[in-house]
Order: structure tokens, then sequence, then C-alpha cells
């Protein structure tokens, strides 16, 4: 024979706590105790890991915690709508819930204060649980998101937006390998934890980035700027792919190295390379560069290729702003000198003058002598 209790909520206000035996594979339930638990419909019902307590949601805004055999311990009030999910921590003494207020709060279970408050959702919260050892919270909304949470800084890490109705249920494996959620979209997704696979491809990531940066370097000392260009693209470092492209320039035929260079590069490096490119060109000392750099791209790609780069239009329309500035400057130190040019053959002429006057005026060597 084995004898279990099982606990139900309804919107008729009440609890029930029920004796569930099973005896020879025959089932018998029997009411226990019937409780007046709420001023309105319970929505949700949850039982400690411990099975020492139970909790209670209602749409009168509270939740409250009870002993296993039914005696009330406390009430839960701070939530300003109806409170539609609640789940006790497997670790701390600690209950989450969500509410229509759109917030997730955690209360102890020792003093029963609200520890945390979680804001993101933009309508009502209708399923929460604890995740990682209770270091994570995962809710679903009326929003349709499904939402992961860092319950230390009350971080929203990561928002998931794939059914397209309310998010009622969420329900975890007691591995935490996998994740179920079910929507009024008649859909139901089953999630996978990929942490350790994506902290491993960032760790990867990571250590080709040091050593593709050292390669980097080797190119630059040993004056190879072409496989420097690549690297330094591949890398996504724009300063030193401008530092590397200055000191081509003072190298004899760059240019057709460059573009030797450039001409290789797909779609995507030359959307990177022209966004750049815009940005060097928005400082005046980099301008020149910039500009080298942008004609070895024209003189690369043909309009049929750069048409087809993303958002070239934005591109160009930055390009020209800083463009017309950087020229409408030159044009304005060029007629500067044209005043210098006045100046000097005006103080030409003079000088010219005041040298005649000096050899008409000055005594012959005979007349310094009478002197």
């Amino acid at each position: 024979n084995k004898s279990f209790k099982v606990v139900s909520g309804s919107r008729d206000l009440t609890v029930k706590i029920w004796n569930l035996t099973i005896n020879d594979s025959k089932l018998t339930f029997s009411v226990e105790a019937t409780i007046k638990a709420h001023d309105k419909d319970i929505n949700a019902l949850a039982i400690a890991p411990n099975d020492a307590l139970f909790a209670t949601a209602s749409q009168d805004k509270t939740v409250k915690i009870w002993s296993i055999d039914g005696k009330f311990l406390n009430v839960l009030s701070g939530h300003r709508r109806a409170v539609n999910a609640i789940a006790f921590s497997t670790v701390d003494k600690a209950i989450a819930s969500g509410s229509g207020d759109g917030t997730i709060k955690i209360w102890s279970l020792r003093d029963y204060s609200c520890l945390k408050t979680f804001e993101g959702h933009t309508n009502s919260v209708l399923s929460v649980k604890f995740l990682s050892k209770g270091m994570q919270l995962i809710s679903g909304g009326s929003d349709g998101l499904i939402k992961l949470w860092v319950v230390k800084t009350n971080e929203c890490i990561n928002t998931f937006d794939v059914h397209q109705d309310k998010v009622w249920m969420i329900a975890i494996r007691s591995d935490e390998a996998e994740i179920v959620s079910g929507s009024s979209d008649s859909v139901i997704h089953v999630w996978k934890d990929v942490t350790e696979e994506e902290q491993t491809k960032l760790r990867k990531a990571k250590e080709e980035s040091v050593l593709l940066a050292q390669t980097l370097d080797n190119y630059v000392h040993a004056g190879d700027f072409s496989n420097a260009i690549r690297i330094a693209l591949t890398l996504s470092q724009p300063f030193n792919l401008l530092q590397i492209f200055s000191a081509a320039l003072s190298v004899p035929d760059s240019n057709q190295k460059m573009i030797s260079v450039i001409s290789e590069l797909d779609i995507d490096s030359i959307a990177k390379l022209l966004k750049y490119i815009r940005d060097w060109n928005t400082i005046a000392k980099y301008s020149i560069v910039a500009h080298n750099v942008l004609n070895c791209v024209m003189n690369s790609f043909g309009p049929d290729v750069l048409i087809k780069v993303p958002e070239i239009a934005v591109i160009l329309e930055g390009l020209l702003a800083y463009s017309d500035k950087h020229f409408s400057r030159l044009n304005r130190l060029v007629s500067q000198t044209y005043l210098l040019d006045y100046a000097l053959a005006q103080m030409t002429d003079l000088t010219t003058e005041i040298w005649n006057c000096l050899l008409y005026t000055s005594p012959s060597p005979r007349d310094r002598q009478k002197s």
C-alpha cells in the first residue's frame, strides 16, 4: 500500500487536500480538508520541494503560504494585479510569483518579505520557474515572450520570441537539459540548454583571435601589408587597419598591392571596409588615407558589384557629407594661397625698387675718397 497527498485549488475559492491511496493497483481518493483560501479565483498552486509547504496564487493579488496539512502561515502582498504563477526555489527558502502587473517577485519564506522584483514583460506574466540551482528564472507572458533572468542582478539575459500568442506554461526536465513551453498558438516548443556549447565556441573563437592578432603583428613588422590587411579585416579592427593602410601608402606601388587585396573581398567584407572608410573620413587627419582606400575600392569593383553592398546608400551619404566638407576646406586653403602669391609678388616689386634706389643714391668710390 502507498499513500500520497494531493492538493488542488479552484475557481470556487477553495483548496482541497486529498489522500491518495494505491492498493493493489487500485486508486482511491478521499478529501482530508477543504479550506476557503482566497476571496477570488485561485489561479495557481505549487508544492515546496520538501513537501512541507504549499502556496496558492489568486485573482485577489495575493500569494498565501500553507503547511501541507492545511494550516495558514502567511500572505504575500505586493502585486498590483492578479497573481497567475508561482514556483518554489529548489535550493533557497524562497518563492517566485508572476502577476498580471507584468512583474515577477521573489519572496523570502523566512520572514515573508519581498526580496526582488523583475520588470521586463509588457503584459501579464503567466508562468515562472527557477533554473540553475535557483540562480536563474525563466518566465512566459501574455506578450508571447519567454525571458531568462539572473536572480542575483535582476537582469534579463535573453528573450525568446518564437510563440505567436500567450505563453501559458513552462515545464523543466528534472536535469534541466530541456525546457518545454506551451502557448495559445497551439504550438509546443522544446528547448535545449546549449550554454556549455556556446561557451566552448566563445573560448575557441577567443583563442583563434589571439593567434590571428599575433600573426597580424608579425605581418606588420615584416612589412607584409597585404596579409596584414586581410587579417585586420577578419578581426574587425578598424584602427589597426587604418594604421596598416597609412603605412602601406608610403611604399612605392602600394595602390596596386591594395587593389589586389581588396579585389578578393566578398560583399560583406566590402561593406565592412566601406563603413570603416566612412568613419575614418569623419576625421580630417585620416581623410587622405580614407580617400586613397576608397579609390582602391572603386578601381577594384564596378557599379554592378557595389550596388549589391548592404546599406550602400547610407554609407555613400555619410561619405559624401564629409568629403564635401574636406574639399570645401581645401578650396579655402587654395584661395588663401592666391593672397600669399600676390603678397610675394608685391614684395618682389618693392625689393627691386628699393635696390634700384640704393644704386642711384650710393656715392662712387672716388667721391668716398674725397669725403
